[in-house]
């Protein structure tokens, strides 16, 4: 988290906005999540409405690749914590629908893990994917997906809670918890299920192509992500 407040306490306030975009990239370099907090909106304490400069604020934020931005006393003790909530959302999602090609390219770190999901990203925009989908145990793999800012959706399957919360945090990514254990499935079976899965979430549609990263069938060891499906959605049924 990007806690600028405590950041101007450090150091000199004009250096503040060139930390927190140095944060924001080293953040995406290394696959965390990165949150932008304090006084996004900080008007809105008092006011429905926030100052123009506030709606910059929170969309350049936005545009830097940051993954959330976060309210503060806004919501802790301000007079319109849902109006609030809702402006900041509506800020956030014009700024990503509108200004996508602005979001910087980040350098990447390449563990086996992050070239594998480079490279799923590679392929679902040449193939123009309708989702990259990563079944997950610890979150990483949909992180190191995440912040290339892919133009298909992310979804990650995971059968653990705490991950299951976590990959809210991860930019244009929703998370599915599964009560079933992926891990012995072999591929044929393992598509039947991401089917189901997406198909029941309304996500996608028989003849939709997707990019589907798991781990080699009986491998549990978190960190193995090592196998990359392209699969037409309907194909195994």
């Amino acid at each position: 988290m990007v806690a600028r407040g405590d950041m101007a306490v450090e150091m000199p306030l004009e250096q503040v906005p060139l930390v927190t975009k140095r944060c924001i990239e080293l953040s995406r370099q290394y696959a965390k999540p990165v949150i932008v907090a304090t006084e996004v909106l900080g008007s809105m304490v008092n006011s429905p409405v926030p100052t123009r400069a506030e709606a910059s604020d929170c969309a350049n934020a936005v545009l830097d690749g940051a993954d959330a931005t976060m309210t503060s006393n806004e919501t802790a003790v301000g007079k319109y914590p849902a109006v609030t909530v809702q402006t900041m959302s509506r800020i956030s999602q014009y700024a990503t629908e509108n200004g996508y090609d602005r979001i910087p390219s980040v350098e990447l770190d390449m563990s086996s893990t992050g070239a594998v999901s480079s490279a799923a990203v590679d392929l679902a925009d040449k193939l123009n994917a309708k989702a990259i989908v990563a079944y997950t145990q610890t979150g990483r793999t949909v992180h190191r997906i995440s912040r290339e800012r892919p133009a298909a959706p992310i979804y990650g399957l995971t059968n653990n809670e705490h991950t299951y919360h976590w990959l809210a945090l991860s930019w244009g990514t929703e998370g599915f918890l599964i009560s079933e254990d992926y891990h012995d499935m072999n591929r044929h079976d393992l598509m039947i299920f991401t089917d189901k899965v997406l198909r029941e979430a309304g996500k996608v549609e028989d003849g939709d192509k997707i990019v589907v990263l798991s781990t080699a069938q009986g491998e549990r060891q978190a960190g193995r992500t090592d196998s990359i499906y392209v699969h037409t959605v309907g194909a195994c049924d």
